[in-house]
């Protein structure tokens, strides 16, 4: 067994993969009960929020994001893998909050009730976005390269299932619910399974600071070399393009579904499971091709289907027994493309763009 100053072998890392497919497996449940996805959605419609406010709250999270980089020093410091524990179990107490919004929306209403949880989603942003600038690092270090695609694929599959669990049981919850009282069980699910992640998070090696002793050169000067990079810049342009176009347009799709379609509120959640199924059958495919063959041919033709998927939408009749099946078809296939990008691009990080020292 290695020291704790030793490096990590491959089979060592292999062996506590487990830990990790099982942490994010959790964080899914977590993510898809509280701050992300339909149900979500469906709970700031149901406080009365119009699509302008949805619209910046949806924002806020990746906004907030913008801090990463310059935390990085810090995280560094403090340790990668230590980073993201603390703020990872910090973000479900400051999630907890949101249980008090029937309270805040009974006694202030819906003006107030707009800046109390675009608070708390302020708050728990920048604990995600510290804890992730901890997470890329510490991943990369505990997931060897060689195996890097088909554990993305397998780690999707496991994630996928989870998913599909979930809103599946959130979909019957919503049906069966009335007022905000069904969001309410539904988020105190998820923050109860988001601590228990942490710990299981905690389970996996790796991610220690970077030694004090360690001539680096400044951190400033590491961002201008990295905009440097011909390549990274690229790549960056290209990820935040696709992310802008994509969540511009899906994070409305299920006000879509109910006010234009016609669906009601559980099957606009059912209809994620569509896209978990799409996500599952492929998964591993996606992950063998992606060691085979590279990560470009994914990521192009992942953009492709991205591509057709508003022109589907706007195609699904109104108010028909035909608009569930078609819309449950057309999320089956946004499954594929996404889970695509997502591996394709996930992989071409860390093994085409970050350096193996995580520098």
């Amino acid at each position: 067994m290695a020291s704790k100053n030793t490096p990590l072998t491959d089979v060592e890392k292999i062996r506590r993969l487990p830990w990790l497919v099982a942490g994010d497996s959790l964080n899914t449940a977590f993510f898809l009960l509280t701050f992300s996805g339909t149900v979500f959605i469906l709970f700031l419609n149901e406080l009365g929020l119009d699509a302008a406010q949805i619209g910046v709250m949806l924002s806020l999270v990746p906004l907030v994001g913008i801090v990463a980089p310059f935390m990085a020093p810090w995280v560094g410091r403090y340790g990668y893998k230590r980073t993201f524990i603390t703020f990872w179990g910090i973000r479900n107490f400051v999630f907890a909050l949101m249980l008090l919004t029937p309270l805040i929306l009974a006694q202030f209403g819906e003006q107030k009730v707009f800046f109390w949880v675009a608070g708390i989603i302020i708050v728990f942003a920048l604990c995600r976005a510290i804890a992730e600038t901890g997470s890329y690092p510490w991943r990369k270090e505990a997931i060897p390269d060689a195996i890097r695609g088909k554990f993305i694929a397998l780690n999707s599959m496991s994630t996928t299932v989870a998913g599909i669990l979930v809103t599946v049981g959130a979909s019957y919850v919503i049906d069966v619910g009335v007022g905000l009282s069904r969001f309410m069980t539904l988020m105190t699910t998820g923050i109860v399974i988001g601590l228990i992640s942490v710990w299981v998070y905690a389970q996996v090696p790796g991610g220690a600071k970077k030694p004090s002793t360690a001539k680096t050169t400044s951190h400033v000067q590491g961002m201008k070399q990295s905009l440097r990079d011909g390549n990274f810049v690229r790549f960056l342009i290209s990820l935040g393009l696709i992310t802008m176009g994509a969540t511009a347009v899906i994070a409305f799709v299920p006000l879509f579904m109910t006010e234009q379609v016609g669906l009601s509120d559980g099957n606009v959640v059912l209809l994620s499971v569509g896209t978990y199924l799409g996500a599952l059958v492929s998964s591993y495919w996606w992950g063998w091709v992606a060691d085979r063959y590279g990560s470009q041919p994914i990521m192009q033709f992942s953009i492709i289907i991205l591509l057709l998927l508003p022109p589907s939408w706007l195609l699904i009749p109104r108010h028909s027994s035909a608009s569930l099946p078609i819309a449950f078809f057309i999320a089956f296939v946004a499954g594929i493309g996404t889970l695509a990008w997502q591996i394709s691009w996930v992989r071409y990080l860390f093994v085409n763009v970050m350096p193996p020292d995580n520098s």
